[in-house]
């Protein structure tokens, strides 16, 4: 994504070349890199010109212009297309990563594109945003084991934290931890650690009485975690742990796990046993079964059923409303455009931003307590004055107060709503999606749906048809839920701020 948007960034390029997408190795990239007199900024150039050189140059020439011809487009349809492209090996992007990486890597691929998902949910309909947003998110995927899969996983104890495996291999066992820490340690007083700290020498051959104290204290803590280390790695496996180590004239180090396991089988006797080449085992010969002959098998041909492929299922066709017709997405205005509403001075960014967060968490606030709890909100913005802040308060009331829709922002509304349900006719397409503020009451049904676009459009007809679309479906699966009283639908633009209803006419279109 980062290439797509930025050809002349040589390193991005670089990158992506290495990566399992395009698969060029080390020696191809600088063959393809190291022409004299090069300037920064034309590896892209030099790819598309010498593409006819090598075949893995010409496909991945093939590749990163398909990325480039797709960034205009939305975020998912641009990673969907790089993982799902096939080239002329018959390789998709994602298989590649698969090849190279392991069948451990489709979480984190598939995790990825939720992702991409969320940052458009967000407001992210561009590739750009979407690529800050998911460079700023600290995601982490924690991978769970699925039962026997014919593989060895290599991981850290910490990583294999609740899991479970037949075997468990502990390769390198032969060297103690040694603690690591800052020269700034806790000093060991009477009082305890902590009470006060001391500057340690960087050796501990210089080490006064005080600090080598602090030091062994600090390794007496590092010995504590090995050992709880060293139990969750025993009790991983399910049959049998094989414990090894690197040989040497002067055996294990005194407090690493070799030493500690050995120590442990010398106090169980004769429950431990010597098999062959200094092997000692502990516990029962695993079962040996006699070696069987597979049966006879005849490969019984196809029924004809299974090469046509099943009809398309048109209620898994979109996933979420805020999807289901991209094809009429116009382009939203330049966040860079000036904006028509007050606070100037403030910045309009930050000024919707605020109002945003007004119209946020006001709701959930009695409306007696809502200007107490507005101007304190307000007040943690210490950069403002009291003009802005009172302008920005009336704003936000405005929509709140706002009779057609007051309902939806009082008592008894709901915010992040989720909606799950299939609309009317024959189709019955499913939709998943999520409402940001709904009420139900006995004579109607309002939903409100907050929109960030800057600057906001002043009618109806220049909102973004898919934003239209979307309240669409939610009054449509709404009125299924509630088909004896209206469902009414709004739009919020935090850029004003401004509430804007839509017709019952044009949600019905």
């Amino acid at each position: 994504a980062r290439f797509a948007l930025f050809p002349d960034d040589d390193l991005s390029l670089a990158e992506v070349l290495r990566s399992p997408l395009c698969d060029v190795d080390e020696d191809g990239l600088y063959a393809l890199a190291g022409r004299e007199n090069r300037k920064a900024g034309q590896l892209w150039r030099d790819l598309r010109d010498r593409a006819h050189e090598r075949p893995e140059w010409a496909r991945a020439r093939d590749a990163l212009q398909a990325a480039v011809d797709a960034r205009g487009g939305d975020p998912f349809a641009f990673f969907s297309m790089a993982l799902n492209r096939v080239d002329d090996t018959g390789r998709s992007g994602r298989a590649r990563i698969l090849a190279r990486l392991g069948r451990e890597a489709e979480e984190a691929v598939d995790e990825t594109l939720n992702q991409v998902l969320a940052a458009e949910n967000r407001g992210a309909i561009d590739l750009e945003t979407c690529l800050a947003q998911l460079e700023a998110a600290d995601v982490e995927v924690k991978r769970e084991l699925e039962g026997a899969r014919g593989e060895v996983r290599v991981m850290t104890v910490h990583g294999a934290k609740g899991l479970e495996a037949p075997i468990v291999i502990l390769p390198d066992t032969t060297m103690k931890a040694k603690a690591q820490g800052p020269s700034l340690m806790p000093a060991v007083t009477p009082e305890g650690e902590g009470e006060a700290w001391l500057m340690a020498p960087g050796s501990a051959k210089d080490d006064c009485p005080a600090s080598a104290d602090a030091r062994a204290a600090r390794q007496a803590r590092t010995d504590d975690e090995t050992l709880r280390l060293l139990y969750v790695a025993l009790t991983r496996a399910r049959d049998r742990v094989i414990v090894m180590g690197r040989a040497s004239s002067r055996g294990a180090e005194p407090g690493s796990w070799w030493s500690v396991i050995e120590e442990t089988f010398d106090r169980l006797g004769d429950q431990v046993r010597e098999v062959e080449n200094g092997v000692r085992r502990f516990g029962v010969d695993p079962e040996r079964r006699p070696a069987t002959t597979a049966p006879d098998r005849t490969t019984a041909a196809l029924p004809a059923w299974a090469a046509t492929p099943p009809p398309a299922d048109a209620a898994a066709r979109f996933a979420a409303p805020s999807r289901m017709e991209g094809s009429i997405r116009i382009p939203a205005p330049s966040p860079l455009a000036r904006s028509a509403a007050g606070g100037a001075s403030l910045g309009r960014f930050r000024r919707g931003d605020l109002i945003h967060r007004l119209l946020e968490r006001l709701p959930e606030i009695a409306p007696a307590d809502r200007p107490d709890a507005a101007r304190r909100l307000l007040a943690r913005e210490t950069d403002l004055d009291e003009a802005q802040r009172a302008e920005m308060i009336a704003a936000a009331f405005s929509v709140l107060d706002d009779a057609r829709f007051a309902p939806v922002f009082g008592p008894g509304s709901r915010a992040e709503v989720a909606l799950t349900g299939a609309l009317p006719g024959p189709s019955s397409v499913a939709i998943n999606g999520r409402i940001d503020r709904l009420v139900v009451t006995p004579d109607r049904v309002l939903v409100i749906d907050y929109k960030t676009n800057r600057p906001a459009p002043d009618a109806l007809d220049r909102v973004d048809p898919a934003y239209v679309l979307q309240a669409a479906v939610y009054v449509a699966v709404l009125k299924r839920l509630y088909p004896d009283r209206p469902v009414e639908a709004a739009l919020v633009w935090t850029d004003g701020p401004k509430l804007m209803p839509i017709p019952q006419a044009m949600l019905d279109a």
